[in-house]
């Protein structure tokens, strides 16, 4: 479960098959709301794997995976919703 949850992460994070303007704001910086939660992902998965080695329970696994879950829905929909919007516009040009 460890290296598909690194796999999943390192996918997400690296932003492969996503086009660069989907990871730039306005003013061609890092977007605030999918670095944010980029930096939420990275936390919860050191979480994830220090609970894995600690042994927690299997209601706590799966309260961590909804947050990890959760987390990755936001960053999906914040991306999809930039990519979505720069096409309209492009459209419109």
């Amino acid at each position: 479960m460890r290296h598909a949850l690194v796999l999943t992460a390192a996918l997400v994070l690296s932003g492969v098959g996503v086009p660069a303007f989907a990871e730039q704001g306005p003013n061609g910086g890092q977007m605030e709301d999918v670095a944010g939660v980029d930096a939420e992902l990275k936390q919860l998965f050191v979480a994830w794997d220090k609970a894995i080695d600690a042994g927690i329970d299997a209601d706590a696994r799966r309260a961590l995976m909804e947050r990890m879950n959760a987390a990755l829905n936001r960053r999906s929909y914040i991306r999809n919703l930039v990519a979505g919007v720069h096409k309209e516009l492009t459209e419109e040009c």
